[in-house]
């Protein structure tokens, strides 16, 4: 009976000393042991599985301080604590790699290289697709005292965005707009509805796998704003057409804006009214963020 014990003990103990014939194991010890690795590499996973052998000093793992409202104090403080992070810090976020510089003199030598006009587009850009400056200046003087009278107090940030965003359509499209009118509104809507979309951070842009899944919805909410777009822009190019063919001016609008200039482009250049959809609300975009950051 001892013997028997004595044996069934042994076997036991061989059991777990030989090795074990199916390899999955194996390979989930070397995939996770490859996980940690990239983990803790110096400025993540995405900066591990480039081919920069000498990558700027970073924290490790995946960052995820561009989610949050306050990103660029959280990033200043993580460099400030990276050694040699001040200058320039990598970090990862998914498998985007990113650098982050906290010295003007660095900054502007990343703004100069052509590297930074190269850099990957953010997913939401993918899908988005000088004059009237006296009675713009007259209508703001106009709302600051309004508002004055009723409340003793101006919101200067949204009386400046409402005369920039008349300036821009105005150079743009010819057009002035009642902000308080539906068409206004719908407007306005659609012009924060862009920036919004284009400062969100997604993570589509970082993980390839979700940009099908969209699980913030950021694809959906472009799709929406392009059909917007597309009406509201769309319309605008049929009144300039119509304008145009009975050579006169309608309404307030004055000839020479941007609008016209793309509709006098002929031959090879002529564009279509998709493109200058694009061309156009690109434009607006562009020219709206110059004079009123957000």
């Amino acid at each position: 009976m001892v013997l028997t014990m004595a044996s069934a003990q042994e076997d036991s103990l061989l059991l777990l000393l030989l090795p074990t014939t199916s390899p999955l194991p194996t390979l989930m010890a070397v995939f996770i042991l490859a996980a940690v690795l990239l983990w803790l590499s110096p400025g993540g996973p995405a900066w591990a599985l480039s081919r920069c052998r000498r990558p700027p000093p970073g924290p490790t793992g995946v960052v995820t301080a561009l989610s949050s409202p306050v990103a660029h104090r959280t990033l200043a403080a993580l460099s400030h604590a990276v050694d040699g992070g001040k200058a320039l810090m990598a970090f990862s976020v998914g498998l985007t790699r990113l650098v982050v510089s906290s010295q003007p003199d660095t900054a502007r030598e990343i703004l100069a290289s052509p590297a930074f006009g190269d850099r990957p587009i953010k997913d939401a850009a993918r899908h988005l697709l000088f004059h009237h400056r006296a009675s713009i200046g007259e209508a703001m003087v106009a709302d600051v005292a309004a508002a004055m009278a009723r409340h003793g107090e101006v919101p200067l940030k949204r009386v400046l965005h409402v005369a920039s965003l008349n300036h821009v359509m105005a150079t743009v499209f010819g057009k002035r707009y009642d902000m308080g009118s539906r068409e206004g509104a719908v407007l306005d809507e659609m012009v924060a509805e862009g920036y919004d979309l284009l400062g969100t951070f997604n993570w589509a842009d970082h993980l390839p796998l979700l940009k099908h899944l969209d699980p913030q919805g950021v694809r959906r909410r472009c799709n929406r704003l392009v059909q917007k777009v597309e009406s509201f822009v769309g319309k605008i190019i049929m009144e300039h057409r119509t304008r145009r063919a009975n050579g006169g001016v309608v309404g307030d609008e004055c000839m020479g804006d941007f609008v016209d200039v793309l509709l006098g482009l002929e031959g090879e250049e002529k564009l279509s009214d998709e493109d200058m959809i694009a061309v156009l609300w690109v434009t607006t975009q562009i020219e709206f963020n110059f004079f009123f950051p957000v």
